[in-house]
């Protein structure tokens, strides 16, 4: 008798786990995704918004102004503008996506909305509140002010900053030896 309750309650056991372990997947998957969703659309607004890449193309032309000692620039200096904004852009894009940053969007989240919350957003076949879309663009403010935050740390960080700088570098380097080579 002993021994089958012994089965009994192993089963049950394991049949408890292996739901909390789903509930538990289902619970940090629904987490992820709606990280993803968050870094993804920060990431957007910094490369979509016409005033950051206004900022971008002014560092950009007055980084080639003061590397060449020019007033105005040429077609051909011109035409590098965007590859430096496209180095700006990754730059924001790296910072974004970095495992330090998503744990801390995630913190912010957890911080913010219950597991049911955050379940309900993940699921396509149920309509979220309006209650609860208030609470999550609350979370979206939230995240886009740490997201500048680490934006502005990164960029006064000046071992972060020198790779950006080198690609920037190798950039102005190849216009040069396109003048050369005329």
């Amino acid at each position: 008798m002993n021994f089958i309750k012994y089965i009994i309650f192993s089963v049950l056991l394991l049949f408890s786990i292996s739901i909390q372990s789903f509930a538990s997947n289902t619970e940090t998957e629904s987490l992820d995704r709606l990280t993803q969703g968050i870094i993804s659309n920060q990431i957007w607004r910094l490369q979509a918004n016409e005033d950051v890449k206004r900022i971008y193309q002014n560092q950009a032309e007055n980084l080639i102004k003061y590397g060449l000692s020019s007033i105005k620039l040429d077609d051909q200096e011109q035409q590098i503008i965007p590859k430096i904004v496209a180095v700006y852009q990754s730059m924001a894009e790296d910072i974004l996506r970095d495992p330090q940053f998503i744990s801390q969007t995630k913190q912010i989240i957890l911080e913010s909305l219950s597991p049911q919350e955050i379940e309900t957003l993940h699921q396509r076949d149920t309509t979220p509140s309006q209650a609860l879309y208030t609470k999550l663009a609350n979370v979206d403010t939230k995240i886009f002010i740490e997201s500048n935050a680490a934006i502005h740390k990164a960029v006064n960080n000046p071992e972060f900053i020198q790779q950006y700088r080198s690609k920037i570098g190798e950039i102005i380097q190849q216009m040069h030896h396109l003048d050369e080579n005329k």
